[in-house]
């Protein structure tokens, strides 16, 4: 629960420019007690989140189908827009994240030669009304489609994957019922496609690399451009050179920060075990050392980041914190995120990114250096105890504890990683909150009991009960107990 997410980020953070959510509203970064502002809780009772980021999840087939070369001729050269458009530009229509993933996260089959049901436009057919055209295009993919889906079928969804090398695809039907159906994609639905794009380009300055169509029979098909504002899935990605070839054809003065390190990051954030053991004697040979931080200690942010996770899971949200073994997780829906590891021999590692982060834009848009967050540090801290995003080239910071005290290489100090942190710096904004995603019947003395039951390992069934168990609400009270067990905090 972060301020992009769950709202308990409570360091204070540096405000950037962050894009507009999918309902309109800015989002804002959380700022901590020390700030005076109160911590931005975005996720309620029945895990609701009114705030959050839109979600870049869409089910799309991790193996590209080829583009067929006819499709090539149509495409045209765009440059970038200078104003910023949002990747999903249609906020009243069907959220691609409402269906569960595992009905329909397969790939779409796609059918060489399959026949389309209308008579297709072609370029040479264009009317001096390209938006009648973009929706002829739509129709014509539509019915395409719509012969391969059930007959009681309500509301037809279709994703594509689209890159000048490589299109893929998924199609589901819902019936009445809300029963979900994956329907199989014709190749000339992909032809469409890539039509579509050739001739939408022109109109909006700007190649976007992800449409979503939405039918349910009436006269108009609804239709959604992404171009990457927000990090798609890994099932959603093309290869990266798919997207390098992208660019040469659609160039863009900027790329997303995320898609720049996707292409170009090179490992250059790994450290394998052998380069750890390196680069920690070249450290020590040349005197260079961690710079000291002033956090909490690692048990006591263990101890506060599984009460925001327990509130989380008694509430039912799928968003915020986790306490997943001797590691705590956490991903926000802006693509900041953290991770805490507790090790054996009194040692911990906290690493993550914020998606924002000035160092990233500079290091794949502006051609800077990445900055060297293992600067100084020991030999034991390598790839497998790392935040996930430092496989991908977006991580932001890097703080190990040897025992004695926190230190950092080159990453920021803890000001400015607010929006990846949940808010675990001081026991005050845990039990803020913990009642404020409780709400008005949350007893502020009995929450603030359990914190500090959990920082004295001292948590039991009674407490929790007495924390969680709101009237009128259906919490998980099994599910709160286990992630105070799990991370060893229970009497």
């Amino acid at each position: 629960m972060s301020n992009a997410e769950t709202g308990v980020g409570d360091t204070p953070s540096s405000t950037s420019d962050a894009p507009p959510a999918a309902d309109g509203h800015e989002r804002g970064d959380s700022h901590d007690e020390q700030s005076g502002a109160a911590p931005d809780i975005a996720f309620t009772l029945g895990g609701s989140s009114e705030n959050a980021a839109p979600s870049a999840s869409a089910a799309v087939s991790p193996t590209p189908a080829p583009v067929p070369s006819a499709s090539d001729a149509a495409m045209s050269p765009a440059s970038d827009a200078a104003s910023p458009v949002s990747g999903i530009v249609s906020p009243t229509s069907h959220d691609r994240s409402t269906h569960d993933r595992s009905t329909h996260d397969g790939a779409a089959v796609v059918a060489p030669g399959s026949p389309a049901t209308t008579s297709a436009p072609g370029p040479d057919d264009a009317p001096a009304d390209p938006e009648v055209y973009v929706q002829k295009l739509a129709h014509a993919i539509v019915d395409t489609v719509l012969p391969n889906a059930p007959a009681d079928w309500q509301r037809l969804d279709m994703v594509f994957s689209v890159t000048v090398r490589s299109v893929s695809n998924v199609a589901f039907c819902t019936d009445d019922l809300d029963n979900i159906t994956q329907v199989e994609v014709p190749r000339d639905a992909v032809e469409l496609v890539q039509l579509l794009r050739a001739i939408t380009v022109p109109l909006q300055d700007r190649a976007w690399w992800r449409v979503l169509l939405h039918h349910t029979g009436s006269d108009v098909v609804n239709i959604e451009y992404d171009y990457g504002d927000f990090r798609f899935d890994a099932d959603e990605l093309q290869p990266p050179e798919a997207y390098r070839a992208d660019l040469e054809t659609y160039p863009r003065d900027r790329v997303p920060v995320w898609l720049a390190a996707y292409m170009h990051h090179g490992d250059r954030q790994s450290r394998t075990a052998w380069q750890a053991v390196v680069q920690a004697r070249v450290d020590r040979e040349n005197g260079v050392g961690g710079v000291p931080l002033g956090l909490p200690d690692p048990q006591v942010l263990w101890a506060r980041w599984t009460t925001v996770a327990a509130a989380a899971v008694a509430i039912g949200s799928e968003n915020g914190p986790r306490i997943v073994g001797s590691a705590g997780l956490f991903e926000a829906t802006d693509g900041s995120g953290s991770t805490l590891y507790l090790l054996p021999g009194n040692r911990a590692v906290l690493s993550g990114g914020r998606w924002d982060a000035p160092e990233l834009e500079a290091a794949y848009n502006q051609d800077a250096e990445l900055p060297n967050h293992y600067a100084g540090a020991p030999e034991w801290l390598a790839n497998p105890i790392l935040n996930q995003r430092a496989a991908t080239g977006m991580l932001t910071f890097c703080y190990w504890w040897d025992g004695s005290g926190w230190y950092r290489g080159e990453s920021p100090d803890p000001p400015g990683i607010g929006p990846a942190i949940p808010g675990v710096w001081t026991t005050g904004t845990v039990v803020d909150v913990v009642c404020a995603v409780l709400g008005e019947q949350a007893s502020r003395p009995v929450v603030a009991e359990l914190a500090e039951a959990a920082e004295t390992h001292g948590v039991t069934a009674d407490i929790v009960l007495r924390a969680f168990d709101i009237e009128g609400s259906e919490t998980d009270l099994a599910g709160a107990m286990y992630q105070f067990a799990l991370a060893g905090l229970t009497a």
